[in-house]
């Protein structure tokens, strides 16, 4: 499982790749901070979940918005 955050502007600010799991319910916990550990600020992110597995490789794209 792979997860990518960008802002709007299109940057990548936070990526993580190599995370296990299995089939079913999964949760990921993101902690509104960048690769350097710093908070993002207020606004509205687009995210990319990649799944690949045994016969799949799926993928999902959402927004999600952090309120400070």
């Amino acid at each position: 499982v792979g997860l990518e955050i960008y802002p709007s502007a299109g940057r990548r600010v936070y990526v993580r790749t190599g995370i296990s799991g299995t089939a079913g319910y999964n949760q990921l916990w993101w902690d509104g901070r960048d690769d350097d550990g710093d908070p993002v600020a207020s606004g509205s992110y687009i995210y990319r979940l990649a799944v690949e597995g045994e016969g799949t490789d799926e993928e999902a794209v959402g927004i999600i918005a952090i309120v400070r």
